[in-house]
């Protein structure tokens, strides 16, 4: 560390979109590198931004032991097709992904060969790699027994200033393809001033897969996808 301001040097940090990341269940491709500035196709459609609804926190009241609070969220649908959603606890657990039976064939570079040709994914090597996260236990969210529907993307309808306000309980109102809801909180008695304040749900949503897994084939495939949600709403007031 020098002494004088004048001889303090930026220290070099890599970029994280700089490097190629892979999913560690799928090994699917995440960020690849980029070659160029101009080659921004590697971003796009490859990040979970734009597949994954987004869950904002517009606002919600203070989290007081034994007592219930309101929570209000909005969710964005970011694709191009519409979008069912249903809120779960983290405690019901999806299914679970079987693994890939054992390849009892002797492998060869023809067969390896034949497959690549054929642009399938040898799944034979790979194993799952379950994460479960540390849920939290202080507060936790009243589950809405509902189906939600969400629009698809729509750039034109981001000009449109008027939502649509619902007469459900739970909905606030729609606009394109986002929506609000209210929710509960409910907090344990015996929680301690100061903790902090957490919740967390699972988020199922539909996922309409357009790419093909083939040459072959071109019909898209709709798959039921989980996501765990942990809200931070500060810490336990009085």
């Amino acid at each position: 560390q020098p002494g004088d301001v004048a001889r303090l040097q930026p220290v070099a940090r890599p970029l994280s979109v700089k490097r190629s990341q892979r999913c560690r269940d799928c090994d699917h491709n995440l960020t690849k590198p980029e070659y160029n500035p101009g080659s921004i196709k590697f971003k796009i459609e490859l990040l979970a931004f734009y597949h994954v609804p987004e869950v904002k926190i517009i606002s919600h009241e203070s989290v007081k032991a034994g007592q219930v609070a309101d929570l209000l969220l909005k969710v964005t649908n970011p694709t191009a097709h519409e979008m069912t959603l249903r809120i779960l606890r983290p405690a019901d657990s999806a299914e679970e992904v079987p693994a890939p039976p054992e390849d009892q064939e002797p492998r060869s570079i023809e067969k390896s060969l034949e497959k690549s040709l054929n642009l399938e994914k040898d799944t034979s090597w790979s194993k799952v790699i379950e994460r479960k996260p540390e849920m939290p236990t202080v507060s936790q969210i009243c589950v809405p027994e509902v189906t939600l529907t969400l629009a698809q993307r729509d750039d034109a309808a981001e000009y449109d200033d008027d939502p649509q306000h619902e007469t459900s309980d739970i909905i606030l109102w729609r606009k394109s393809n986002k929506l609000a809801l209210r929710l509960k909180v409910t907090t344990d008695p015996t929680a301690e001033v100061g903790k902090p304040a957490q919740v967390a749900f699972r988020l199922q949503y539909s996922y309409r897969n357009t790419v093909p897994p083939s040459a072959q084939s071109v019909q898209h495939r709709d798959h039921t996808l989980n996501t765990t949600v942990i809200l931070d709403l500060g810490s336990v007031c009085e």
